[in-house]
């Protein structure tokens, strides 16, 4: 006589292709939700990248009939406000709710939006204007400021479109007040500057300023003696983090009156010049009175 052996699992079998599927999910999972991630991130910048187009498309149409002030503007669902000023317009866009606490619109026509929030979730992305990878807030170019760039052995006026300061490699957002006769100046045209105490009055530059980024800082455990100091751990953070790192303390400078600070612009050097017309450039003796 002939038995027939049922076909199945057994449990050994069941459990060994449970734990199988267990660990290719704990491996896949992480990397799916990651791409989802990612594509979430990707369309928001895109919905960002449509909304400045809607900006200056609005920009060009206002432009034909009255002036369009630079400046710095506010957002109010589709409708920018120039900051202290009485001067508003309308912007056609239909996509995502896209807010920004940072609209500027410059000399030449281009703009920046920066500090954005889609769908009110702020977005790491600015808009028309170059941004490094060091998680540094973006300069903010008030009225008045050139942002400059070191080239060897020069200062030039820098296009802020591309690399013109990168935190990750020390090298610092610059910009200057430009004199008079600097203010002909245009990209890439190179800034004279005093060499010497005596040559002030030639400079195409009044003053000289350095960008400080909001960060939060960490101080060393213990304190080491003053030949071979401990370093002080330093993070750039966004103006909306209002929670520090473990361990970290976000630097109170950036906290002026109610307002949280993206940073702030610090002079190079000390003031110098004359009390009736103040300066801050290099190779020049101080004011001391």
């Amino acid at each position: 006589m002939v038995y027939m052996r049922n076909k199945g699992f057994t449990l050994i079998e069941l459990l060994a292709v449970i734990v199988i599927l267990a660990i290719i999910a704990l491996i896949a999972v992480p990397t799916i939700l990651d791409i989802i991630n990612d594509a979430r991130t990707e369309s928001k910048k895109r919905s960002i990248d449509l909304y400045g187009k809607s900006i200056e498309l609005a920009i060009a149409r206002k432009s034909l009939t009255e002036e369009v002030p630079i400046g710095s503007y506010k957002t109010s669902g589709n409708t920018l406000t120039l900051e202290d000023k009485d001067f508003s317009f309308e912007v056609e866009y239909d996509g995502a709710k896209v807010e920004c606490d940072f609209v500027r619109i410059y000399e030449d026509g281009t703009i920046s939006l920066n500090e954005c929030k889609v769908d009110g979730q702020y977005v790491d992305y600015a808009y028309g204007i170059y941004t490094d990878n060091s998680g540094a807030n973006m300069p903010e170019l008030v009225d008045g400021l050139t942002p400059v760039i070191y080239n060897n052995d020069h200062w030039k006026v820098a296009d802020i479109t591309s690399d013109w300061y990168d935190y990750d490699k020390k090298e610092w957002a610059n910009a200057v007040i430009l004199s008079e006769t600097g203010k002909s100046k245009k990209v890439g045209d190179i800034l004279n500057l005093p060499n010497s105490p005596t040559d002030a009055s030639n400079s195409d530059v009044k003053a000289m300023f350095v960008w400080i980024p909001r960060y939060e800082y960490k101080m060393p455990a213990t304190v080491a003696d003053k030949s071979n100091p401990d370093l002080i751990d330093i993070n750039f953070i966004s103006t909306n983090a209002s929670t520090p790192t473990n361990g970290y303390i976000i630097h109170p400078g950036f906290t002026f009156d109610d307002d949280i600070l993206s940073g702030f612009w610090v002079g190079k050097f000390e003031t110098t010049g004359s009390a009736g017309t103040p300066t801050i450039l290099p190779n020049q003796t101080s004011l001391r009175n």
